[in-house]
């Protein structure tokens, strides 16, 4: 995928968007999120391609301005979106309709277009998945809507502070609209955690930027686990809680365990070691007996 530079402008250009005159396309309008739509009335077939200036000489306008398909004409269907890059190829992207109100519109930041003939066009959402579940709190879940970046300006951030983890690779991948079918990077993104600690976590996407550069994150340690002074406060809070319930069965769920959750200590973590920490937390043993 071709990232833009942000062009002040963009242009239609085809048989109805000035006779394919690339000095006479018509300019789309730019919406406040960055993309640019323009609405036409399609009745039949229509040839069009995107340009981010105006060119009267055809060499030119290819070579400098030109973005649409690279193997020739391509179809193209409403509602569906279609990724196009910088392209001197003669060809043109196809659409019918009949008698229909349509808008074209073009994301500089994803060089992608969709036709909208029904619904108002939705915003794009970046959504992180990977493991482990102690970061995401699910494992490699595209739908996971707690784990939805924030857009600020042109980037996009997912933050976490206060995770307490232990070493570990944490890995993870940026997924557009909670679907796999886009999301970047082509490998998982690997960050080592090479200390058990509390960590900050700050995940930014970059959506313009070539697919080594989308994607950046930041790992700050922010302090000591505490050691572990009662058996089974596996959150290191010097408490025995339904927090730490709640996370041995978390655990258990995801198969992100450690030696430490064996609270029973028969070498095997499973549903025994949770009715014995409720057992715990009940007969109100604060010593937290080892067994």
């Amino acid at each position: 995928m071709v990232a833009l530079n942000a062009p002040a402008s963009f242009y239609l250009v085809g048989d109805v968007f000035g006779g394919w005159n690339p000095a006479a396309g018509v300019e789309m309008t730019e919406n406040e999120d960055g993309t640019y739509r323009h609405s036409t009335t399609v009745n039949g077939t229509i040839w069009f391609i995107f340009g981010d200036s105006l060119d009267g000489d055809w060499v030119s306008f290819n070579a400098n301005h030109r973005y649409g398909p690279t193997t020739g004409d391509e179809v193209v269907t409403s509602d569906v979106w279609y990724t196009t890059q910088r392209s001197s190829i003669d060809g043109a992207y196809q659409f019918t309709a009949f008698d229909t109100e349509c808008e074209i519109v073009f994301n500089p930041a994803t060089c992608q277009f969709i036709i909208n003939t029904e619904m108002p066009l939705d915003p794009l959402v970046y959504t992180v998945a990977g493991s482990p579940s102690a970061v995401f709190g699910t494992e490699w879940d595209p739908n996971n809507t707690d784990n939805d970046m924030v857009q600020q300006g042109n980037l996009y951030h997912w933050t976490k502070t206060d995770v307490a983890l232990t070493s570990c690779e944490m890995k993870f991948k940026v997924v557009q609209n909670h679907d796999w079918f886009q999301s970047w990077p082509d490998m998982e993104f690997v960050a080592a955690i090479e200390e058990d600690g509390f960590y900050s976590i700050d995940i930014t996407f970059d959506p313009a930027a070539d697919d080594d550069n989308k994607i950046s994150c930041d790992i700050i340690k922010t302090g000591e686990l505490n050691p572990l002074p009662l058996k089974g406060d596996l959150n290191g809070d010097g408490e025995l809680t339904i927090a730490d319930i709640n996370l041995l069965i978390d655990a258990i769920l995801s198969s992100y365990i450690e030696s430490s959750f064996d609270v029973n200590g028969d070498s095997e973590i499973n549903i025994a070691d949770v009715n014995i920490l409720i057992s715990i937390i009940i007969d109100g043993d604060a010593k937290g007996k080892m067994f």
